[in-house]
């Protein structure tokens, strides 16, 4: 895609100045609040999308559930957004598929010379009656206990952006914004000065920002310069809403429902909340912590002894937990870590703050300070989460980056664990066993093939020498299960069977047999002859002879030529299409035309 440099060059530019600032304003506000790309549209070709902004999203989106019919409606609908903001100069923003999307026009003297797209975005978050009824207008099927599809499908849902009103008028100002810069209408000077004031007016002031708590505490890496480590900068303080660098950590979760999709949209709405109340409270930043929870950021009034900074801290927290609870109307956990300074940093913080989480739940308590704790082998906690980061990894980015993945995990490892062989062996055996746990449960594998291979390789670890031969032989253990990757998706065989016969029937000119369609749909031979044959209630040489009649009845009542014809059906000849059509219709191709026409 051509970049957005070259993208301004085909747009007149009335005040030659650098793009620099607007871009870099629309990148913040899009990457770390929005969570959504742009794209430039230029008129005359509107299909070519050129890239502007590139989404931060790592995970999939509802649309890559749809069905190449579905992404046909789709690409009609972009077009008709595109078209009417064009022609009514005016910004578009309608539903397709309960999503939405923002059609901003870029205008210059009257004449449209493009459009700004955003990508997808809800205007109120979905429930879970929502997602199960579009599962099955996407799927043409229910939703079925453990369809490991539809959990996917509901976490491509959930992380797709919320924007209220509000937020979409913002969003709809900032692209006019920029489109104003774009065609040369507003100097940059002024572009940038009102898009900040959207960013820090608006923007952060209804969503969380998205690194700056990752960067500060969850994987501290963020370099601050010449900068107090420990004083806001004054973007942080106009953006993250607080005036002091937090000192305390506190991470929180809702109570389970008993059904991981249900979980997970209960998790997602405790967020949302949650979130919400930690804005409105004072000196406090909240964070997402993963998919389940939340964290706290927050630090006592500068002055306080620290009897009362604990005093401030405990009100803060019990107001937090009861707003959620009568909001929820469920029970909250919460794990609290202790205040940084001296040799406790904030990072410390978050990992106590999490462990105690954990524990509060184990031990079934409200509240539980990890000070108040036995010491606690935070690198076990560290660990697990490490363990869980490279499992999900795996299965979102694939195969290809999956052996960087792994490198940085082994490194990681070997630095916690001091290169001690039963430490790094115990690591290494649990890795494998939710390794094969998740392999089992989200590819379309024989377990007695899984329970084998875990077996031989859990001997391999179990026998090694030395932290060398371990590493090695993890690493051997971790190809062999990678080759299952390639292997189907669980719970989507009736998915894959639809859409087989599907893409057969719209393409029954190509030359289909049974080896072409299995590998193209991810079965083997026998299993997909065996599954076709159930689904469809026909053998598949049977169908696809059958489809070929019916196709062939249609255009028979066409101008096409009998060779034409035969053709399109994917008969290799006229005389072997007049045979079959004959011994199945019991009359030639010739005789049923002149029926059909009369």
């Amino acid at each position: 895609m051509a970049s957005i440099k070259n993208v301004a060059r085909s747009i007149p530019a009335g005040n030659g100045t650098s793009m620099f600032l607007p871009v870099v304003i629309l990148q913040n506000i899009l990457t770390y609040y929005v969570n959504t790309p742009c794209f430039l549209v230029l008129a005359g070709d509107w299909k070519t999308w050129h890239t502007v902004i590139m989404s931060s999203r790592k995970k999939r989106t509802p649309i890559d559930f749809e069905s190449p019919r579905q992404w046909r409606e789709r690409t009609r609908y972009n077009k008709r957004s595109l078209l009417a903001a064009a022609r009514t100069k005016r910004a578009c923003c309608l539903p397709h598929q309960g999503l939405y999307g923002l059609f901003v026009p870029i205008m210059r003297k009257g004449r449209c010379l493009g459009v700004l797209q955003t990508g997808v975005f809800f205007k109120q978050a979905p429930s879970e009656a929502f997602m199960m009824a579009q599962w099955e207008k996407l799927m043409g099927r229910a939703v079925t206990p453990h369809d490991s599809a539809y959990l996917g499908y509901v976490n491509s849902v959930i992380s797709t952006p919320v924007l209220d009103e509000p937020l979409v008028e913002g969003l709809c100002q900032l692209l006019e914004l920029f489109g104003a810069y774009l065609s040369g209408a507003l100097d940059s000077g002024v572009v940038a000065a009102k898009m900040q004031a959207l960013q820090t007016g608006l923007f952060s002031r209804r969503l969380w920002h998205r690194q700056w708590v990752d960067w500060q505490a969850v994987r501290p890496r963020f370099f601050r310069g010449d900068v107090d480590p420990k004083k806001l900068m004054r973007w942080e303080r106009e953006e993250l809403g607080i005036t002091r660098f937090p000192t305390v950590v506190l991470a929180a979760k809702r109570e389970g429902t008993g059904k991981e999709s249900s979980d997970r949209v209960a998790a997602a709405e405790f967020q949302r909340e949650a979130l919400q109340i930690a804005r409105e409270m004072d000196e406090t930043l909240g964070y997402p912590l993963e998919n389940f929870g939340v964290l706290l950021l927050t630090s006592p009034a500068p002055g306080l002894s620290p009897g009362e900074a604990e005093r401030e801290l405990s009100g803060k927290v019990e107001a937090f937990m009861q707003r959620l609870s009568r909001k929820l109307r469920c029970r909250v956990w919460m794990g609290i870590g202790r205040s940084s300074g001296g040799e406790v940093r904030l990072h410390d913080s978050y990992q106590e703050a999490v462990a105690a989480l954990h524990l509060a739940m184990t031990m079934n308590q409200d509240i539980v300070r990890y000070r108040d704790l036995p010491k606690i082998d935070l690198s076990e906690t560290a660990m697990r989460h490490k363990i869980s980061e490279l499992i999900e990894d795996i299965f979102d980015q694939g195969r290809a980056p999956a052996s960087h993945h792994r490198d940085v995990f082994i490194q990681d490892l070997l630095i916690m664990t001091r290169r001690r062989p039963e430490a790094t062996r115990r690591v290494l055996m649990e890795t494998l066993h939710h390794l094969f746990a998740a392999l089992e449960a989200r590819r379309d594998v024989d377990p007695g093939i899984l329970m084998e291979l875990e077996t031989r390789t859990t001997l391999q670890i179990e026998t090694a020498l030395n932290v060398n031969e371990l590493v090695s032989r993890f690493g051997s253990a971790f190809e062999q299960l990678l080759s299952f990757l390639d292997m189907p998706a669980a719970g989507d065989r009736l998915l894959r069977l639809q859409k087989a016969s599907e893409v057969i029937r719209a393409s029954l000119h190509e030359r289909w047999t049974l080896p072409v369609a299995a590998r193209k749909f991810g079965f083997s031979k026998t299993t997909f002859s065996r599954e076709f044959t159930r689904y469809i209630g026909l053998p598949f040489s049977e169908f696809i002879l059958t489809q070929r009649i019916e196709k062939a009845k249609r255009l028979l009542g066409s101008e096409l030529s009998l060779k034409e014809l035969a053709g399109a059906c994917g008969f290799l000849s006229v005389t072997y299409f007049q045979q079959i059509f004959k011994r199945k219709v019991g009359i030639p191709p010739g005789q049923f035309r002149s029926q059909k026409l009369s």
